[in-house]
């Protein structure tokens, strides 16, 4: 007997030793956690109770106590004073109306003081009342006191040149006023701000702070006689003028963009491109400033504007920006209408005048609108086979059509000029129509249907259509040789002509008496043959172009020298006019 091999026995991997751990770990936690859960409930009730029987229980009898001690006592004797004083004045009552039957003029003063003498039996209550009453007050009173200097802000009270100007919440906003009030000044006196400030720290409520506003108005009132109350109008920051009231310098300004918006566009957004600013205060007289002179102030660019003229040879404009602490894509943004020449950075000619500085109260007028733009989007184009229409009649089936796409754009524009045009939205309004050209597959008369390629047999020419009235030969009326044969019959006129053999159309006559062939058309088979096909309406091949056997090349008609509607037909071998009869393999 062969010796067994002992049995393997598979070790546990680590998942299955995790898993036995987590057990075990597991079979250990959840008594210890329930039991550690139950006795925690246990303890909580317990200390609840304890709380409620040795805690909130004696309290609750010690306020009933205190309650019954001082409150139930003093409502008691309230009552029983109470009960006095209605005893009391019921007593006054009955005394005046049995005085009123005794002595009416003793009743009279009686009912005159019960008033009085109803306040002094009751005053007991408007003393408790005020025991009660004031210290509540005086309470409010202290908490009204401190949340006001609680609220209060430490700040700066400032004099000025001798004159209080007032609490301000730091020296920027003083600074502030005091520019604002030099630039209002400054035309009519250059030295204003020549001393500086005092300033004391101070502890007030928040309402009393000044603005830059109010400083700058502070400040102008203790200047002088020459300052009065305007209102004045900033552009970017700088002061052009000032009118009387505010009222009169909006209206100014609604008036010019009235005026542009009557110029603008319908549904266009018309508005000043500069910050425009209305401030009311003091203003020195001699900013005041007519309606007209302030319109033309911000109107007309040139009253403000500085410009310098080139007065030595050698100027360029890089130079000039130099001289005036300038830019040159400054300079060059300041001089739009300068010549190409100059941009170029060429010497200036002398006499050029050059803007140095633009003009700081002319408002630029910005508007916004949106416009809708049409565009279009080509069709393509197919060609199909159509085996309803004789081989050469191609036509257009389906007439392609181009795609529409609606495109909406936000156009900003300053003074007239574009600046931007963001794109707001883009839909396609009609899809493209594919066009459908349909290619005449058809072969007419058992032809080979090949463009260019010559069988060497011939076909009949007019499908359907096979009299032959004047064969080839001698005819006696007129008497003449008859070099082809002529295919008349009733109702043959607007029938297709058909090439009789694959070929190239070598020549054509489209329209005129064409020699008395009127419209014909010659096909050179390229075997030594070559047809001609006349008196027709319509000629649908052009010279040049290989025609298969079969194809549709013309329609009878009855064009040039002719007796009716007709075709006649001829063919030459070699330039040899032959016969066509024998060839035609309908006969």
């Amino acid at each position: 007997m062969e010796p067994q091999e002992p049995k393997m026995t598979e070790k546990p991997n680590i998942q299955q030793k995790l898993a036995a751990v987590w057990a075990a770990v597991f079979r250990f936690s959840y008594p210890l956690c329930y039991y550690i859960g139950i006795q925690t409930t246990r303890y909580f009730r317990l200390i609840c109770r304890r709380l409620y029987s040795g805690v909130w229980m004696p309290l609750a009898r010690f306020f009933r106590a205190v309650w019954r001690a001082v409150m139930e006592r003093r409502i008691e004797n309230f009552r029983a004073y109470h009960r006095k004083c209605q005893k009391k004045m019921a007593a006054e009552r009955e005394t005046i109306e049995r005085l009123q039957t005794d002595d009416r003029q003793r009743a009279v003063l009686r009912r005159m003081l019960y008033p009085f003498r109803t306040a002094w039996t009751y005053r007991r209550y408007v003393t408790t009342v005020f025991n009660y009453v004031a210290p509540v007050a005086a309470f409010v009173v202290m908490l009204a006191v401190i949340a006001r200097w609680t609220g209060a802000d430490y700040a700066l009270y400032v004099t000025y040149q001798g004159a209080n100007i007032g609490y301000v919440s730091d020296e920027v906003v003083f600074e502030q006023g005091l520019e604002m009030a030099k630039n209002r000044v400054a035309p009519i006196d250059s030295e204003f701000t020549a001393d500086g400030p005092e300033m004391t720290i101070a502890a007030v409520p928040s309402d009393l702070l000044l603005n830059k506003s109010e400083v700058c108005n502070a400040i102008l009132e203790s200047y002088g006689d020459e300052v009065t109350e305007m209102a004045g109008l900033y552009v970017e920051g700088t002061l052009v003028g000032a009118l009387e009231t505010e009222k009169e310098v909006q209206a100014l300004l609604d008036s010019i963009l009235s005026d542009a918006s009557s110029k603008a566009a319908k549904k266009e957004t018309i508005r000043f491109l500069e910050q425009v600013e209305i401030l009311p205060g003091l203003y020195p007289s001699v900013s005041l400033l007519t309606k007209e002179r302030m319109h033309e102030l911000l109107t007309d660019k040139t009253l403000t504007q500085q410009t310098v003229t080139v007065s030595a040879a050698g100027e360029t404009l890089s130079s000039l920006a130099r001289e005036n602490g300038l830019s040159r894509v400054q300079l060059l943004d300041y001089n739009r209408g300068l010549t190409d020449q100059l941009l170029e950075d060429k010497t200036l000619p002398v006499g050029t005048e050059v803007v140095v500085k633009p003009s700081y109260a002319y408002l630029h007028i910005q508007s916004l609108r949106t416009e809708v733009v049409t565009t279009y989007t080509p069709f393509d184009s197919i060609t199909v086979k159509d085996y309803n229409r004789v081989l050469g009649h191609d036509y257009i089936k389906i007439e392609g059509e181009e795609g529409e796409i609606d495109t909406t754009y936000e156009i900003v524009t300053v003074d007239g000029e574009e600046i931007s045009r963001n794109v707001l939205s883009s839909v396609k309004t009609k899809e493209p129509v594919t066009q459908v050209y349909a290619e005449g597959a058809m072969v007419l008369g058992g032809g080979s249907g090949i463009p260019g390629q010559s069988t060497g047999k011939f076909i009949w020419p007019v499908v359907g259509f096979y009299r032959v009235t004047s064969p080839w030969g001698w005819r006696t009326d007129p008497v003449e040789f008859h070099y082809g044969i002529d295919i008349y019959q009733h109702g043959i006129y607007g029938a297709e002509i058909i090439a009789m053999d694959g070929g190239t159309v070598i020549d054509a006559n489209y329209s005129g008496y064409g020699g008395g062939w009127g419209h014909w058309v010659l096909v050179d088979h390229g075997n030594g043959y070559v047809s001609r096909y006349t008196h027709c309406s319509t000629v649908v091949v052009s010279v040049g172009e290989k025609v298969a056997q079969g194809q549709l090349i013309a329609y009878v008609g009855e064009t040039g020298r002719t007796t009716g509607p007709g075709m006649h037909l001829e063919i030459t071998y070699y330039g040899q006019k032959i016969d066509p009869l024998p060839l035609l393999n309908y006969y």
